[in-house]
């Protein structure tokens, strides 16, 4: 096996994996492929995220909870949950989970004439003819991407169409709009969770979150543990040993890594990450 030498890459440049808004601008490129479906590596924790295209969780391992929205759903294997467009979402698991994600991109949608705007799906379902679709849409989809032989493209799209027909036939009604207080402390929280992705190698107050997206304190504090489902203190402090991972598996060593990723002291560092991985944290090189 060639042994190539590791690049460590700055915290600006590793800022992409843990980025809360995703944009999907790889579906957007693909106007023949406008999706994917892959199978996830076990998770124990994913960050909060959101962004405007749909996304499938297919649970095929484990148990966990996810975070939809403000509350707390208890998953596990053969369930999967549908989120909808710019629905905060995140998956938690002390045991670990695997799953296959698909995610479809609204433009998909819109060329077979469905409005998808204008829709809002159920979060969860056990029935064995949407799992099949899912399944068949993955193989497909990995089939397309590694042989990309005649008619490939063709079979990935038509299994991406009967998803898409089923899902909006057996799970779909029309949106209801929100109450406006909810909606703006919503936007409040993406706003912070936006400036603690730029800021996390930075000192963070509770106080300088506020005051950057312009509202009390307090009430900053109590909506972001309603949509978060953490407080603003252990958030910053998991995503940081997030970012520790990434860079400790970019060849950081320890001490490094916590410094890169906004810890003020590595014996500090080294007691959070235990705490919140539930292990001490290993130079990977």
């Amino acid at each position: 096996m060639n042994q190539s030498r590791t690049t460590k890459k700055s915290p600006q440049a590793l800022t992409q994996y843990i980025n809360q808004y995703e944009h999907h601008l790889d579906l957007k490129k693909n106007t023949l492929i406008p999706f994917k479906a892959q199978l996830s590596q076990k998770v124990f924790n994913a960050t909060c995220n959101w962004h405007d295209n749909i996304e499938l969780l297919l649970f095929t391992e484990g148990k966990g909870t996810l975070r939809y929205g403000t509350e707390n759903i208890e998953v596990k294997r053969d369930i999967l949950a549908i989120i909808n467009s710019q629905t905060m979402h995140s998956l938690s698991s002390e045991e670990g989970m695997t799953f296959c994600f698909i995610i479809i991109d609204n433009s998909f949608f819109e060329e077979n004439g469905i409005d998808i705007s204008s829709l809002s799906f159920e979060r969860l379902t056990s029935d064995n003819e949407t799992f099949e679709k899912c399944l068949s849409l993955h193989d497909a989809y990995q089939s397309y991407r590694a042989e990309k032989k005649f008619l490939c493209a063709a079979k990935a799209r038509q299994a991406a169409l009967e998803l898409v027909i089923d899902l909006c036939t057996k799970y779909s009604s029309p949106k209801q709009t929100t109450g406006e207080k909810n909606n703006s402390s919503e936007k409040y929280i993406k706003q912070a969770m936006l400036y603690i992705n730029d800021n996390y190698a930075e000192k963070i107050t509770l106080d300088g979150i506020a005051r950057v997206i312009g509202i009390n304190k307090s009430y900053f504090a109590r909506e972001f543990k309603k949509y978060s489902g953490q407080t603003v203190h252990t958030y910053i402090n998991s995503l940081r040993c997030q970012m520790a991972d990434r860079f400790l598996s970019q060849g950081m060593k320890v001490t490094e890594a916590a410094m890169a990723s906004g810890f003020e002291s590595l014996s500090y560092f080294s007691r959070t990450y235990k705490k919140i991985r539930g292990i001490s944290p290993v130079y990977t090189k």
